[in-house]
């Protein structure tokens, strides 16, 4: 389609991100976590995607990632995205608040910690 460009593999994550506004992952199948989700909206840039791709991460729809069902779907929120600054800097600040409670190194570390220690006994 015109304007749109599919990157494949790309050599450095933080500067593709960073030279990029908005990240769109239609994850169709697979598990785990989505590191590159979670990096994206670290770097405060929205992300829309699939239910699979927001998976496991207890992020909400509209408020700081774009949950989408259908090409169409897909298609109407990117639109507005670019269409309604608002919108857009609102999912992306969201985001980085999101990510900094729940996915921060040093919070996890502790929790893992506290599991390890309430378990020795």
């Amino acid at each position: 389609m015109p304007g749109i460009v599919f990157h494949g593999e790309i050599p450095d994550s933080h500067v593709f991100i960073r030279d990029h506004d908005i990240m769109v992952a239609p994850c169709f199948s697979g598990g785990g976590m989505r590191v590159k989700i979670i990096e994206a909206m670290s770097h405060g840039k929205p992300v829309v995607t699939t239910p699979i791709g927001a998976e496991g991460l207890g992020a909400t729809h509209n408020e700081n990632i774009v949950i989408c069902d259908s090409v169409n779907e897909f298609t109407e929120y990117l639109d507005h995205l670019i269409k309604f600054p608002d919108f857009y800097h609102r999912i992306g600040q969201n985001s980085t608040i999101f990510i900094r409670k729940n996915f921060d190194n040093m919070k996890v570390s502790a929790e893992l910690i506290r599991f390890y220690i309430s378990n020795l006994s």
